[in-house]
Order: structure tokens, then sequence, then C-alpha cells
């Protein structure tokens, strides 16, 4: 198996069976030996969805003094420092750093959960390699693979289907229907709507009954899910109403130092006041109009709300998401795929007598846990 591949940018669904695996030259009672699927690896790159770079340590903090309010107070340290003010100085400067240390620490421990809660979803899959079915993260499947699918599995890339019984795929994820899709394997017309394949599987939906063989026909960004994420990538970050808002006060306050400062100076000017005198006087009145324990004040409620959510189960990335978080009144969401999973999953066993065993599963998957107390 050593042909070169063709475009993976085809319309598979429009493909006979064995014209799609001879494409991709595959088999579909062997699958690709382990020698062809690493040399695919490489020619394909990993089945996986670009994360987008993780910001560093110092990223991070440098994030927490892209503030207005924050330029404001290192103009005001800058003013107290060249009045001789140092102890004034050194104090903004100590509460500056106090608020980006306490930001970037919160901020810095949802990255890490994040990345923890990927590793922990990792997915599984079945495939045929060297003539045998084995079991693999997702992340090794390449185009030409044959999957293994049956009742409770998660698909793990794009595949046209080589056989299927009685199979349905929940594609909630993907295309927004609640109930499952029947599948079968014939051909259909190329300007078939995404929706209506119904001889291919997607990457990211699960199988909710049957079983059936599929051909890896797509990876990684080159699947549905991909295009999607593709659409999303550049899409800035926008600005919390919080931030907004802390910007526009910011335009005030300096609007308002100005003011003071151009009014002292003329009223100084007119009283005759020497010069240089006249400058400390400005400038101390200037410092002192500037809230220096604003930010950490705010970042120290911010974060309080951010373990308050943390102790719930809620993930914030950002310290400003908390406060929009408080502020929503109405939330407009789709339903399955994003409030529910589109999956029935015994959660309790009640028996005679008022017993009661809570059980721990995941969707159609057929396996779960019970407390080790009520085992028999």
């Amino acid at each position: 198996m050593s042909a070169p591949m063709p475009t993976l940018a085809r319309p598979w669904h429009a493909l006979e069976v064995d014209a799609a695996i001879l494409r991709l030259d595959s088999d579909a009672a062997a699958g690709l030996s382990s020698q062809e699927a690493a040399r695919r690896v490489i020619e394909h790159g990993p089945n996986a969805l670009p994360e987008g770079a993780r910001r560093s340590h110092l990223a991070l903090l440098l994030r927490q003094f892209q503030s207005p309010l924050i330029y404001i107070l290192f103009v005001a340290a800058a003013l107290a420092a060249a009045t001789g003010h140092w102890g004034d100085a050194a104090v903004i400067l100590d509460v500056v750093l106090a608020n980006a240390l306490i930001g970037t620490y919160q901020e810095g421990r949802a990255e890490r959960s994040m990345a923890a809660l990927r590793k922990l979803s990792a997915l599984r899959v079945r495939v045929l390699r060297d003539g045998g079915e084995r079991v693999l993260a997702a992340l090794q499947l390449v185009p030409g693979d044959i999957l293994l699918l049956a009742a409770g599995d998660a698909v793990g890339a794009d595949a046209r289907l080589i056989d299927a019984a009685a199979l349905s795929v929940a594609e909630a994820t993907l295309t927004g229907e609640s109930v499952p899709v029947s599948k079968n394997i014939a051909a259909l017309p190329e300007a078939c709507a995404l929706a209506d394949r119904h001889n291919m599987v997607f990457s990211g939906t699960y199988i909710s009954a049957g079983r059936a063989r599929a051909l890896v026909t797509a990876t990684g960004i080159h699947t549905e899910v991909g295009g999607i994420a593709r659409m999303t990538e550049g899409a800035e970050e926008p600005r919390t109403p919080l931030e907004d808002r802390i910007a526009q006060f910011g335009r005030y306050l300096v609007g308002a130092s100005i003011a003071l400062f151009l009014a002292v100076m003329a009223l100084g000017l007119a009283r005759g006041v020497p010069l240089s005198e006249l400058l400390m006087v400005a400038i101390s009145q200037v410092v002192s109009v500037i809230p220096e324990g604003l930010p950490v004040a705010m970042t120290i409620a911010l974060a309080v709300g951010m373990l308050r959510m943390a102790a719930r189960g809620a993930v914030m990335r950002r310290l400003s998401a908390v406060e929009t978080l408080g502020a929503i009144t109405v939330i407009c969401s789709d339903k399955t795929g994003t409030l529910t999973r589109n999956e029935m999953t015994v959660s309790a066993l009640w028996f005679p007598g008022g017993r009661v065993i809570d059980i721990a599963g995941v969707g159609y998957a057929p396996r779960g846990e019970m407390p080790a107390s009520a085992r028999h």
C-alpha cells in the first residue's frame, strides 16, 4: 500500500463502497498495515483539531496590564516618582503588580483545568490494523483506516460506511437533528446535503443503535467539524461589558485628571505661585484623584466569583467573564447537543424498600460504575 494518496476533498458519499476503498488504497477485510498507517500520519497529521497556542504564564501576566485603568496607574506612579513621592509610587506599583499576579494565577488555573479536561476526554476507537482488531487513540486514525462501530461508540473521524446493520447515529452535535438518523451504504447524488448523507458517519457524532464498518475518509481539520473549527479560528475574542465599562471609566478619569491639572495650574499662575511648586501641587492633586485600590478590589471580587463557580463545576477562562455571567437574565441556546446530549443514560437504580444505587456512566457507552458497597 504505497500508492500516492489522492486528495481528500472529494464527495465520498457519491462513490460506491468498492470505489471509495480503491481510492484510499485500503482493505475492507484487513485494514491498513501499521507501517502504512504510520506513513499516513506523517502525511496527513494527527487526527486532532487545532487547539490554538496555549497562553504562556508571561502572556497571561501581560494580559492583566491591558486596561486603561492600569495605564493610568502607571502614569500616576511615574508622576509620583517625578515629584519625589517615592513611597506613593511604590504603593501604586505594588497594587498594580498584586492585581496582575492574582489575575494571572486564576486564569492560569482555569487554563490548566481545561487542559486536564481535554486529556480526560481522549477518545478510544476500534479499528482493523494488520488484519486484526485494535483499540487505538482516535488521534492515531488516518484516511483509509477501517472503523468498527457499535452502539455507544463515538465516531472518531469522518467515514464512508462499508456495511451497516440497523445503524442509527446521533448527529445533534453536527447538524442539530435531535432524532437519531438511520444509515445505509447506498451511494448518493454528489449534491446531497450534509444532513442527508446517510452513507456517511462524522467525527463528533455517536452510534445510538446497530453496528457498522466504515472507511475513514477525513481526519482532523479536514473533517466536517474541522471545517466549523476553521471558520471560528480567526474570530477575535470579544471584550466583556465589564471591560468596556472599565475602558469608559478610564477615559472619563483621564479627562477629569487633565481638567483638574489645568484648573490647578491656571489658579496657581493667576495667584503668582512659583511654577516648580505649582507643578508639584498639580501633580499631587491628579494622583490623589486616581483610585489605586480599585483594580485589586475588582480582581479579588472576580476571583472569589470564579472560585465559587469552580466549586459548582464551571470553569471560567477569563476573570471578567464572571461579571458578565452574573448579569445574564436570559440565555437563548440550542438544546440538543449543547445543553443536553440526546443520550439516555441510567443514573440510578431504585429497589423495593427504598434502596437507591447511583450509577456512573456516559451516554450510550455500555460501561459504567457503581459504588463497591453496592456490588454483589
